[in-house]
């Protein structure tokens, strides 16, 4: 006897995961804002110069350069009509709207709009410091030689006992890059001065004139710097 096939799930049956939303979030709620006249003509055109100009459809730029130049030939009397039918449905548009920003909807919606332009935030501000400490990491003296090695990682309480009874705030690179992808640090002041804290602790427990203590002279310019540009 054959093998029945067994039922297929519901489509959105219960412990199914939602589909993750990208980009931003749009308010399906919301009132439709009216269209402006150009982007009333390029919602007309755009279809239509797909299929005349199939060779500019992977071009983006190419793309969006002539549909600006169509936009050019449309005669005055049009964009004047489509300007005056916009600010009509504008007119109506914009009590709807102040209305609807009154509900528990929109105070829903501006919340989960809140909380996606808090995370694009960090996600610059990650990126911004990931750049920084990439610059110090690979930044070379004259002779090639990598500065940012022995601040990179600390030797364990077991390897260099002394060194944490003198320092009472170990920091090395490798911490503070973890702390980044944590999202540990609110701004760049909270990284600088945990660099600075490395800079102090490697110029407290080193001779002064030693290598390493020189080269965290030479790696806080380098740090400071690159914060500047």
């Amino acid at each position: 006897m054959a093998e029945q096939e067994a039922p297929k799930a519901a489509e959105g049956a219960e412990g199914e995961a939602p589909k993750k939303q990208r980009g931003k979030p749009k308010d399906p709620n919301a009132p439709p804002k009216p269209k402006n006249g150009y982007q009333q003509f390029t919602e007309k055109r755009r279809p239509e110069l797909k299929e005349e100009r199939p060779d500019l459809v992977a071009d983006l730029a190419a793309f969006g350069k002539q549909m600006a130049e169509d936009w050019l030939k449309v005669p005055q009397e049009e964009k004047d009509r489509l300007q005056k039918q916009y600010e009509a449905e504008m007119a109506i548009w914009k009590p709807k709207f102040a209305a609807y920003k009154q509900t528990p909807g929109y105070k829903a919606f501006f919340e989960i709009k809140s909380d996606w332009m808090d995370i694009r935030a960090r996600k610059k501000l990650q990126k911004k410091m990931n750049k920084l400490m990439e610059i110090v990491m690979k930044y070379k003296d004259q002779d090639e030689r990598v500065l940012s090695e022995p601040f990179m990682k600390l030797p364990t309480k077991k390897e260099l006992p002394d060194y944490y009874e003198v320092i009472k705030k170990p920091v090395d690179i490798q911490r503070m890059l973890n702390r980044i992808d944590d999202g540990k640090y609110q701004d760049l002041d909270a990284l600088e001065k945990d660099f600075l804290q490395l800079v102090k602790n490697t110029q407290t427990y080193n001779e002064d004139g030693s290598l390493i203590y020189e080269d965290s002279i030479v790696l806080e310019s380098v740090f400071t710097n690159a914060r500047k540009r």
